[in-house]
Formats: structure tokens, sequence, C-alpha cells
């Protein structure tokens, strides 16, 4: 073998070598990454699924039977989330945020900031309900504390929410949260208010949607009328309020994640 043939079988060797480092350290710096997602996996009975290269891995399980994941949203403002199906069973539309901004839109839509009777929640937290029986329905006297300890449990996040629409449940929170004690908060806030949704039965004027296709005349976020403003997800094609998927920030229909509407 020539010296030139040498060079290039060496070159072939370490340019190997070097693939193999790469990989044995992108190896290493996602299991110290996910570990806690992981230790959060085991704690739920949970999967989780690697992301490609440098994407973030997800979480999938279920809850009460119905498919639920947590997931992370890259980009200018990042966010953790755990989205549980709830098969177009929604009561109504719901929500519940204590940060500024959310505050500030749903005073300009003209949403009631609903009381659940406790002076303190009441003052550090925002609720909306349409129905606003629904919100009534969820802080029943008798659970009311247990409600108001699940909402509490993501109190120590940074700008957390519970949002209810004819589709899904979505708990989340901003930034990358990476600590299993964080995950956790989210699945059990998400588990507890699966559980007080399913509950509720149809009373007090809230009308459950039976299984099947979404009432095609209504918006899956807000579930009012669609009139105006109507663009359609250009993935999936449910039409939805423009300004209900700006709030969202992506299409409602659960694992759609399409993030591009059309007119």
């Amino acid at each position: 073998m020539s010296t030139g043939d040498l060079a290039i079988v060496f070159a072939v060797l370490m340019s190997l070598l070097g693939a193999c480092g790469i990989l044995y350290t992108q190896s290493r710096w996602r299991l110290r990454r996910d570990a806690g997602l992981v230790r959060a996996a085991g704690r739920l009975g949970a999967t989780v699924a690697a992301g490609d290269g440098f994407e973030p891995s997800t979480l999938h399980f279920t809850v009460e039977g119905r498919p639920a994941h947590l997931e992370y949203e890259l980009g200018e403002a990042p966010l953790t989330r755990v989205r549980v199906s709830l098969s177009r069973r929604s009561p109504g539309v719901f929500r519940i945020f204590r940060d500024s901004a959310n505050r500030a839109k749903a005073k300009f839509a003209g949403a009631t900031d609903l009381k659940v009777g406790h002076a303190e929640f009441d003052r550090v937290w925002y609720i909306t309900a349409r129905p606003e029986s629904l919100a009534r329905r969820i802080f029943t006297e008798e659970r009311r504390d247990q409600v108001i300890e699940s909402v509490l449990r993501i109190g120590v996040l940074p700008v957390p929410s519970i949002e209810i629409t004819r589709d899904t449940l979505t708990v989340r929170a901003s930034g990358i949260l990476r600590r299993e004690a964080d995950i956790l908060a989210l699945a059990m806030t998400a588990t507890d208010f699966v559980g007080y949704v399913l509950r509720l039965g149809p009373e007090d004027g809230i009308a459950w949607v039976a299984g099947g296709e979404a009432d095609p005349g209504l918006c899956p976020v807000c579930a009012s009328v669609l009139g105006e403003g109507v663009i359609h997800c250009d993935k999936c094609k449910t039409p939805q309020h423009q300004e209900c998927w700006d709030y969202v920030g992506q299409c409602s229909t659960y694992a759609c994640k399409g993030k591009r509407f059309v007119a």
C-alpha cells in the first residue's frame, strides 16, 4: 500500500472516530438534558420520545384513558405545556391565569373576572368562562379548596395558565422547564382538571358535546358562532377565529400543531 493510500485510510478512520465522538457527546448531552423528563416519566407511567438532533424530547402518557403529552415550544417566547385530549367533551371555555399581559387582553375583550369566594386567590388569579356557570361548576363549594390547591401547584412556575376549549385541556408555563418537580406540577394539575371537567355533567346550562365532529358553525376555542374574522388551519382545515388562533398561538385541534392558517 502506497503512502498516499495510507493517508486516505488514516483520514477516513479519523473522520469515523470524529463522528463517533460527536454522536457520543450528543448522546451524553441529551441524557443530561432529559434527566428530569425521564424521572418524571417514571412517576407518570409515561414514555419519552426523543427529539431529532437538538429538538426537545416530549413526554407521552394518558389521563383517565385520554391521550396526553408534554411538549416544548421554542422561539422568541418559549413555553412548556401539557395538553390532554377531551375528545370534544368540553363543557365550554375556561381560562385561568395571573400575568398582567393576559389580564389586559381579557379586560380589553370584555371578559368578566369571575370570583370563587377566596379573597387572596381572587386577588391574584383571573378567571374567565363561557358560560360563566362553568367556573362555578368547577369551583363548587364542596371541592373549592381542592381546585385552588390544584391551581396553586403551578403557581411557582413562570406565567402559569390553565385553558379548556371544546377539544383540549392545556396547562402551560413560560420557559423550557426540565426539572422533574416542574414537569410533575404541570402533569398533575392537568390530571386534576381533567377529572373536574369530566365529572361536571350536563348541569346549570352547560351543554356537553358528544363525541364526533365539532359543530362547523362554532369556533373550537371560544365556542361562539363563526362570523367575521374566520381563518382555517393550513394543516387540518379546522375553521376558527383569527383572534382565538392568535391567543392559542397555533391550531387548537388536539395534536395538529399547525402553525399556519389561510383565509
